[in-house]
């Protein structure tokens, strides 16, 4: 969805960031959904952690971290043992979001209709319709931004940059 989203119909992610972050949009997404209608952490896993069921790790899923326990931050690119990678560096952007979505929640509260988490999904969708396909995430950073701006007024300005500056 997201690399359609994202530069138009005509062109997609070109950016190596770019391609890391359409890895972790749909983690994103994915993990959100399964909150907002109550299926996530079922069967002892960690609410956070994408696909247990594709490894049987309960703790992590497909990934190096759960969203809740990923320390990553802006300055850990290329962290794996490969260099830059897409799937790898795509958690660091899974961080950054988390650490936004944790900032709206604790805002606006945990409703699956009107909380924090269905406010941060809206804005990560307003800014994939604002972004070019050769974005960086402090592209992605100013999109969110300016989505809030535009959708709500600049109400969450601050809760974004806090949460923004916490990952680097």
């Amino acid at each position: 969805i997201s690399n359609r989203m994202v530069g138009g119909p005509d062109a997609s992610l070109s950016s190596f960031q770019g391609g890391a972050m359409g890895e972790s949009w749909s983690d994103l997404d994915a993990l959100e959904y399964l909150h907002e209608h109550g299926l996530a952490g079922k069967q002892g896993e960690d609410p956070w952690s994408l696909g247990a069921y594709v490894t049987g790790n309960k703790q992590r899923g497909i990934r190096d971290y759960a969203l809740d326990r990923n320390p990553l931050n802006f300055s850990d690119v290329g962290f794996d043992t490969t260099g830059p990678e897409v799937h790898a560096d795509g958690e660091i952007w899974n961080g950054v979001n988390f650490q936004v979505r944790s900032g709206l929640v604790a805002k606006y509260g945990d409703d699956p209709v009107n909380g924090g988490g269905r406010r941060w999904i809206q804005l990560v969708y307003d800014a994939w319709l604002l972004e070019q396909g050769d974005l960086s995430m402090v592209d992605a950073r100013d999109a969110m931004l300016a989505a809030d701006l535009m959708r709500y007024g600049g109400a969450d300005e601050t809760a974004l940059w806090h949460a923004f500056a916490a990952r680097g």
